[in-house]
């Protein structure tokens, strides 16, 4: 079995897998990987991703997705897990490198000379990032101070 795979058979609860609406175990595993090296958190008190629930996020926006941005992703994830940790000489999958090595592959992702990949990069960062900042305890590290409006457009909050 790949690499990815197993480890992400082995590394989701049997409660994680139960709620998962579109992802697999190993691209929710890989999900969980990339969001801790993307938010991870330097400030004190701010949340962890996994503690604004990044993954579950991507999970459900993933299968409310349309259906060709949903191959799209799924096709990056497979890339991501098994064919972009070969740029730095990793054999291994994404979710199984160290945190540094992590670091590394998405490095080579974000300076890529092909656009494709660079882009890619940042349509999952872009959607990973919306799935920790929509979390009001994240909305400090910006400065940012909350919805001026109600849910229904009634006055400051």
């Amino acid at each position: 079995m790949l690499d990815g795979i197993d480890a992400g058979a082995r590394a989701i609860t049997s409660e994680e897998r139960e709620r998962l609406v579109c992802l697999s175990p190993w691209q929710f595993v890989l999900v969980r990987a990339l969001a801790r090296r993307l938010c991870a958190a330097d400030e004190a008190g701010a949340p962890s991703a996994d503690e604004v629930g990044v993954a579950e996020f991507v999970d459900v926006y993933v299968a409310r997705a349309p259906e060709h941005v949903r191959d799209e992703l799924m096709g990056f994830f497979a890339f991501l897990e098994h064919g972009a940790p070969l740029a730095i000489g990793k054999v291994r999958g994404f979710s199984s490198l160290s945190a540094s090595a992590q670091d590394q592959v998405l490095n080579a992702l974000a300076t890529s000379r092909l656009t494709l990949l660079r882009g890619g990069f940042a349509g999952i960062k872009s959607l990973v990032m919306m799935g920790y900042y929509k979390d009001p305890r994240a909305f400090a590290i910006t400065g940012y101070q909350g919805p001026r409006v109600g849910p229904r457009g009634e006055g400051a909050v």
